[in-house]
């Protein structure tokens, strides 16, 4: 599909102001999934409840904007000559935080609710893939897009998204399952679609796994250290499953709020190793293997052995956000200032000519 968007996206970009940064771009598309995840977490915070049919639209509307300054950013930067390394480090850390928003969306959209640890996955399951698509880079040094890429996915979102607006919030509930079916059981289409976009995660992560598998196969070692890189990213998501499976709130629809902050929380210290993976390629630094930041994001690992009360449940969701968000942006203004000072270049601003690194001898 994004071969047959270059055209929009070709003439889109001619839209944009010349003194519009490339990072304003991409924040832009940014901010407008943050305020479709508030107005629909307004509505369906249990991912159960109906929204009116406008949020839906809207959501869908935001989603493709969030797409086409996506798209956009890069564009803009080689035609106000402002291309940079902080330019490729804010894009990929902005979808790295819009992979887990998105996701806990779609459970809102498509009202999978919480009986079962099925926004655990949806949540966890994109996760993995971004990072492994980060980790593939960093040792190809080049970035492949797999046959159903990022474009197509949210295509068929915002295609689902309008869907759900067009049919009737009730719409994802129906059946499509019966409860006769061995192992799934009874499942809405909601359901459905969530466990489709789950596969296709695994699906894309197998298949990162494979190809740096191909690049070290006479080098076991190097193999190994390469698949040990994993390790922080899997801890955090194995964290996610420990909390669904033995949090006493985890799967209740009260305290679905705590579900928000606990998800969010950790999909931000996921991003925080997926924009780790793109610094350290960037400065062609060895990516390390033991990251202490996300260590207590790894606390639910102990719930089998060290089981907590409701009360503590609740706290550790509230801090899980506020560490996240700490983790997340303080990292990103380090990074952020350190780039600047090393390539004297601006996050939000253009200097008159553009970048002098990009300039033409």
């Amino acid at each position: 599909m994004a071969p047959l968007m270059q055209p929009f996206w070709r003439t889109a970009v001619m839209w944009l102001p010349e003194w519009m940064a490339p990072n304003l771009v991409t924040l832009l598309g940014f901010i407008s999934m943050v305020c479709a995840s508030a107005v629909v977490s307004f509505y369906s915070l249990d991912f159960s409840t109906p929204a009116p049919a406008w949020v839906y639209f809207f959501v869908s509307g935001a989603l493709f904007f969030y797409q086409t300054m996506d798209a956009l950013d890069g564009k803009q930067a080689r035609r106000t000559g402002c291309s940079s390394p902080l330019g490729e480090l804010f894009d990929h850390g902005c979808d790295a935080m819009m992979t887990v928003l998105i996701a806990v969306i779609s459970c809102q959209v498509f009202q999978v609710g919480q009986s079962w640890p099925i926004v655990y996955l949806c949540v966890a399951s994109p996760m993995l893939p971004f990072f492994a698509t980060q980790w593939e880079e960093y040792h190809l040094n080049k970035f492949i897009l797999g046959r159903l890429g990022v474009t197509e996915a949210q295509l068929i979102l915002v295609v689902s998204y309008l869907t759900v607006g067009v049919m009737g919030p009730e719409f994802p509930k129906q059946l499509v399952l019966p409860a006769a079916v061995p192992v799934l059981g009874a499942m809405s289409l909601g359901e459905l679609l969530a466990m489709v976009g789950i596969g296709g995660s695994l699906v894309t992560l197998a298949d990162k796994l494979y190809t740096v598998a191909k690049i070290y196969r006479r080098e076991p070692a190097k193999l190994l250290g390469a698949y040990a890189q994993l390790l922080p990213l899997c801890l955090v998501v194995a964290s996610m499953w420990s909390w669904s499976a033995h949090a006493s709130i985890a799967l209740s629809p009260a305290d679905s709020a705590y579900t928000h902050m606990y998800c969010i929380g950790t999909g931000l210290a996921g991003a925080f190793l997926s924009g780790t993976a793109v610094v350290f390629r960037v400065l062609s630094q060895r990516l390390p293997v033991f990251q202490p930041a996300i260590l207590p994001f790894c606390v639910p690992l102990l719930l089998p052995l060290v089981p907590i009360s409701p009360s503590l449940e609740r706290a550790y969701c509230v801090l899980t956000l506020i560490l996240g968000l700490s983790l997340y942006l303080l990292e990103a203004r380090r990074i952020s200032l350190a780039f600047c000072r090393i390539f004297k270049i601006n996050v939000f601003t253009i200097p008159p000519g553009g970048y002098p690194f990009n300039k033409k001898k």
